[in-house]
């Protein structure tokens, strides 16, 4: 299993998990928030995600107080 670290694309911010989730699922933009990943820092969505063969995510929310572990679905 391939975890990855991100937080909301730039001005973004989610309130709760349901939100988060749903962004992720639409395909949006997040940020990678990995120091020892080469994508540290750069834009990244779920068909990204997917490629890389990623197959969950710590995704921080609500002003980066709040973190949650979702698994990616196997397809979309």
């Amino acid at each position: 299993m391939t975890t990855l670290s991100i937080k909301p694309y730039f001005t973004r911010d989610y309130k709760s998990r349901a939100a988060l989730e749903a962004d992720l699922l639409a395909n949006k933009d997040f940020t990678v928030s990995d120091f020892f990943n080469p994508w540290d820092g750069k834009a990244c969505n779920l068909a990204d995600m997917r490629a890389a063969g990623v197959t969950a995510v710590r995704a921080r929310y609500d002003r980066l107080t709040k973190q949650v572990t979702i698994t990616l679905p196997a397809a979309f």
